[in-house]
């Protein structure tokens, strides 16, 4: 969120915190999702086409992966 408050685009932001910081700590295995990776994912529910991100950080999650399993899923359906 700070880096958004100092004008990073939302999916720069994302990309800051996640791939980019695990390249940056010689961790290329993290931070990416692709078939094989060891996966933790937080999943928000989102209204519209260009959801909000600083909505979806205060929200509860609808779906949690830690270490590639599911934890949390209340996608119902």
């Amino acid at each position: 969120e700070l880096m958004m408050d100092r004008g990073m685009p939302p999916l720069r932001a994302l990309r800051s915190a996640t791939r980019d910081a695990a390249a940056l700590l010689g961790l290329e295995e993290l931070g990416r999702i692709v078939p094989g990776a060891r996966a933790d994912l937080v999943a928000f529910a989102c209204a519209g086409e260009a959801p909000d991100v600083r909505a979806a950080l205060g929200a509860r999650p609808t779906l949690v992966i830690q270490s590639g399993r599911v934890v949390r899923d209340t996608r119902g359906g």
